[in-house]
């Protein structure tokens, strides 16, 4: 279960991360693209250590989203999939 956590957290950050780039297209101030650019790095290192986190207490073998990070695919991952995936687990099985 906590693999299931650590995927839908990472894929939160994924999805702020989207949406700062693209505010980031958007602006002209040099002083926000200051702020967003710092708010990219700042999510950029969450998702790092969420990665470690995932590997020190499930394995290396990374899900297919956080091996994307690292290759810069774009990937259309299923949140409601692993949203059902973490309640069954949560409810230890039952459905």
């Amino acid at each position: 279960m906590v693999d299931l956590e650590i995927r839908l957290l990472f894929n939160q950050y994924t999805g702020q991360k989207i949406s700062v780039r693209n505010d980031l297209k958007k602006t002209s101030d040099k002083n926000t693209k200051v702020k967003l650019k710092k708010d990219i790095k700042r999510i950029d290192k969450l998702q790092l250590e969420l990665i470690e986190q995932y590997i020190e207490e499930v394995g290396s073998d990374l899900p297919l989203e956080m091996q994307c990070y690292f290759t810069g695919e774009k990937l259309y991952t299923d949140k409601n999939e692993i949203l059902y995936n973490w309640a069954v687990a949560y409810n230890h099985g039952e459905e």
